[in-house]
């Protein structure tokens, strides 16, 4: 018996045993946000979650280690020199899909809170902001 399951459109095949993206712009998205999730890990930090989707937007990465909660933003860049990496508009997004996800979870709501930036280009990480910003609510 062969099953059909209809996906939603975005742009993304899923298959049974692995995941092929018909878009390269998101594949590349997703390696980057892989290679910097295993540096966290080396680093010893604990991974939470990958692609936290909210109301707000999409948290790339979710790290913990300690007592602080870090809520990543990868961008990957064919050439990462560039003078703006993230928009405001990009950085309250992202806060607000942060308090989202701490007042989602309680157990992390009395955490300290951290937002880091990482940039990944052709040749790997390109650089690592850690308190990239600060956020007034989370």
């Amino acid at each position: 018996m062969i099953l059909f399951v209809k996906l939603p459109s975005d742009n993304i095949i899923r298959t049974i045993m692995n995941c092929t993206y018909k878009d390269k712009r998101h594949q590349y998205g997703a390696e980057a946000e892989n290679l910097v999730a295993d540096k966290y890990l080396e680093w010893g930090y604990e991974l939470v979650s990958k692609r936290y989707r909210t109301p707000y937007g999409e948290l790339d990465l979710i790290m913990k280690k300690d007592h602080t909660v870090i809520f990543i933003e990868v961008k990957a860049r064919r050439d990462p020199n560039t003078d703006e990496y993230i928009s405001q508009s990009q950085i309250k997004r992202n806060c607000n899909a942060a308090n989202f996800f701490l007042y989602t979870y309680d157990y992390y709501q009395n955490h300290d809170v951290r937002f880091d930036l990482a940039v990944v280009s052709d040749s790997g990480i390109y650089d690592i902001i850690e308190n990239a910003w600060v956020s007034d609510s989370a």
